[in-house]
């Protein structure tokens, strides 16, 4: 039996798996009795607690009946079984997979018990796949888990309790508990992961791995000596309860091939170690593979500047001790790099070969842990493949050499990727409803114009430490330049448009420059010019924008005809909704008293230009009758605007 944090076991190419495993609970000083088993054979009693999991032996896959597990009945005790409950399956929308279990109580104590999901993980498919950059979905979203009555497909007039991503946001939710008597048994688990029909084509390439946990614990059922049932009510199956362990079992762990070369895989599918058969220690029955990301850089490891490297703790369990027989490694790391090097501790494997084509590693070793892996920061890219294949390489510098087009997907950075975008001066149109999304972290997006997005130019979900660059929309619908649901840094420059210098066909939009969220925060904005249909910025975070150092927050955008989204009520606002925090420079239209109090001691208004845009006009209802839009014309007598810059006062 073998402890460990968590034991993965990943869905990759749309493939579930599901790893069954049991916490072991074990009673401590003061604790409550208590037991468990894992179906990979292990099984712990504590006191005369005792619980099995069995499956009707008709719901076995074809690799469990191979184990020749002990028969109960209609059922296989599959305690001790080393086979994944849930295995294979090309799964799609609409695709369910099942098993019928039951909880079996053979001590001689009342328990009571919960089954859960737990330590769910996801990858989205571009992660998986960098080629296939629509797929951003968590598929976690769109798996549901039904108990039903009977072993077959979900239906329509059948509820689920809940998706995967639902176990993820309630650690406490349970698909199934129940108390059971000393000798007795649960009824028919009928429990089914179904894809959900309307899954499109976000998911494609989408993992998730993720356990299913039975705990136990004694139930209030038996008297103590003072005639008491309830002395143990209080008993908690809470796995974080410091009186607990958890033992979990997962299916990084192959049998050994005795005939030939074992193969093992890392838990995303991406990695491949070909064992040969001598490099196994005699004793061993198994080969267990483990990766770990390190923390950081093994020591002694050359990385230059303009270099990024990753270092892997890689282990295998059960090979010889003193093993000199190579084993072969196929390691993705990511297409089109440059000057790739791989380091075993600090040492440089001159026989590693890189394809940058498929972005794939191999090389061989004798022993494991660590690996390092070196390669350039800077991607030049030409071509559209070029481009958002390296938006998925973490670590990278990726620096356009020319005007690009993209139409046939979404420009995406992922979560859990950090890179650094210089668009070398030139221009990036795309075609799609955003210019750029970012999930990840960009630490620089800067040099050059974004052009497209029939929403917002930039969605950012994640962080961009520095931002400047020119964001133009495209569409007469457009919402705005940026939309802001993370963090920003540093604004330091760059034109952020949220109109598309074209009549403007829908007003209901008042499309703006920045509109930041709820969630948004901008630490910083020092230069930068912002304009929109309705106002430069929208902020609905009293605490979105901290400081403005600089930059021009114009009025609201008129096309040729005059028509804008303001009419004659709002079209003296700059911003709309929550301030910065502080102003101590910048340009602005017509502020008046809005950021009076923003500005400290020391700083003032300084009154400049007339807005000739806004100035002297008179506002033109919409015509009913003649169908003419509403718009502004020209009236010597109409409003006056000017422009405001934040001094530093002497």
């Amino acid at each position: 039996m073998k402890r460990s944090r968590h034991t993965k076991r990943a869905l990759a190419a749309s493939v579930l798996s599901m790893v069954l495993c049991v916490a072991v609970l074990l009673g401590t000083t003061l604790a409550w009795f208590t037991d468990s088993v894992t179906n990979t054979g292990n099984k712990i009693t504590a006191g005369n607690l005792q619980v099995s999991l069995l499956q009707k032996t008709d719901t076995l896959s074809d690799a469990q009946k191979q184990e020749g597990l002990p028969a109960v009945g209609d059922y296989t005790d599959i305690s001790d079984s080393e086979t994944a409950v849930f295995d294979g399956g090309l799964w799609e929308p609409g695709y369910s997979k099942g098993a019928t279990l039951k909880v079996s109580n053979t001590g001689n104590l009342a328990l009571k018990y919960e089954l859960s999901f737990k330590n769910i993980q996801t990858t989205t498919g571009v992660t998986n796949n960098p080629a296939n950059t629509e797929a951003t979905g968590n598929i976690a979203e769109v798996l549901d888990v039904y108990v039903l009555d009977t072993y077959r497909a979900p239906q329509d007039t059948d509820t689920p309790v809940g998706t995967l991503q639902s176990f993820i946001a309630d650690g406490s939710k349970v698909f199934e508990s129940g108390i059971l008597a000393a000798g007795t048994s649960s009824g028919d688990l009928n429990v089914v992961v179904k894809m959900q029909d309307s899954a499109g084509n976000l998911y494609q390439d989408a993992s998730a791995s993720f356990d299913v946990e039975l705990r136990a614990v004694q139930a209030p059922l038996e008297e103590n000596g003072f005639d008491d049932n309830t002395y143990d009510a209080a008993a908690t199956g809470d796995p974080d309860h410091s009186d607990w362990g958890t033992i979990t079992i997962g299916k990084v762990t192959v049998p050994v091939n005795k005939n030939g070369d074992t193969i093992l895989k890392d838990a995303e599918g991406v990695t491949t170690f070909v064992v040969p058969y001598e490099a196994v220690d005699e004793n061993a029955e198994t080969l267990t593979l483990n990766i770990e990301l390190a923390d950081q850089v093994e020591d002694g490891v050359p990385v230059g500047e303009d270099q990024t490297a990753k270092t892997y703790d890689i282990t295998i369990d059960g090979l010889k001790e003193g093993n000199t027989e190579p084993i072969t490694v196929s390691f993705f790391i990511g297409k089109g790099l440059s000057n790739v090097t791989i380091y075993h501790y600090n040492q440089k494997l001159d026989d590693a070969n890189y394809d940058p084509q498929t972005g794939i590693v191999t090389f061989t070793s004798t022993s494991f842990s660590p690996f390092t892996i070196v390669y350039d920061k800077a991607l030049s890219v030409t071509t559209e493949e070029e481009f958002l294949r390296a938006l998925s390489v973490d670590g990278m510098t990726v620096k356009l050499q020319n005007d690009l087009t993209i139409s046939t997907a979404d420009v995406v950075v992922p979560e859990g990727v950090t890179v650094s975008i210089d668009l070398g001066g030139n221009t990036l149109t795309v075609n799609r409803n955003s210019a750029l999304i970012n999930r990840g972290t960009i630490t620089s997006l800067t040099n050059g114009n974004f052009v497209g997005g029939k929403n917002y130019g930039i969605y950012n979900y994640g962080t961009i430490d520095l931002l400047n660059v020119n964001v133009k929309s495209t569409a007469s619908s457009s919402m705005g330049a940026i939309y802001n649901n993370g963090h920003i840094g540093e604004i330091s420059g760059g034109r952020y448009l949220g109109h598309s210098d074209s009549p403007y066909a829908n007003s209901i939009t008042g499309s703006c420059g920045l509109y930041n969220t709820g969630s948004g925060v901008v630490d910083l904005i020092s230069g930068g010019y912002f304009q929109g249909s309705s106002v430069a910025f929208r902020s609905y975070n009293k605490e979105g924008i901290k400081s403005v150092t600089g930059g021009f927050f114009d009025c609201p955008y008129m096309d040729a005809n005059n028509r804008t989204f303001c009419d004659s009520t709002t079209i003296d606002e700059v911003f709309y909704n929550n301030a910065p925090l502080s102003v101590t420079g910048g340009t602005w239209y017509n502020v008046g008293t809005k950021i009076n109090s923003k500005i400290p001691e020391g700083y003032v208004l300084t009154k400049g230009d007339v807005c000739e845009m806004t100035s002297g006009k008179k506002y033109v209802k919409y015509n009913a009758e003649t169908g003419e839009a509403a718009h502004w014309v020209e009236d010597s007598e109409g409003t006056t605007y000017y422009y405001y810059t934040v001094e530093k006062q002497g």
